[in-house]
């Protein structure tokens, strides 16, 4: 007699739901897309929290525990929350990296590139980087900071 294998179901963990070796591919990415988050910290000119939000996506697909650890982290957590519970970004991030998009798109309009059709079209794609950041929503008041997770 042979036996079935059932679908995941919604008892199942999304960890869980990939196989391992593309949970390993996961836990990879994740792995390097918050290294170079991390590396954003430092160097103003590599922005931190899209990497960090993929590597917690990555990190939900690959590993509970290490999904977990970084969502309740003090630095990247409160980041990742407002955006999966509410699509929002903080108003501090948006102010830091509005001006960071300033500094960077300015330094290489003014000083690294000469084409002035290159310059206008890093031009119209940093107004379009800020205005969408402006766009985005804040957390709604009373949000807690970091998420109730169970250990």
């Amino acid at each position: 007699m042979m036996s079935v294998t059932r679908p995941p179901g919604p008892e199942t963990t999304d960890a869980r739901r990939h196989a391992r070796p593309v949970r390993a591919v996961f836990l990879v990415l994740g792995t390097v897309f918050l290294g170079l988050g991390a590396l954003g910290l430092v160097l103003p000119v590599l922005p931190t929290t899209p990497f960090v939000l993929l590597a917690a996506a990555c990190y939900l697909r690959a590993s509970e525990r290490l999904h977990r650890r970084l969502v309740t982290s003090r630095t990247f957590g409160p980041t990742i929350v407002a955006w999966q519970e509410h699509g929002a970004i903080p108003p501090r991030a948006k102010v830091i990296a509005s001006a960071l998009i300033a500094l960077t798109f300015g330094f290489a309009i003014l000083f690294a590139v000469e084409p002035p059709l290159i310059r206008a079209a890093l031009a119209a794609f940093g107004i379009v980087l800020v205005v969408w950041l402006a766009r985005r929503p804040s957390p709604p008041a009373g949000a807690p900071v970091l998420p109730r997770v169970a250990r």
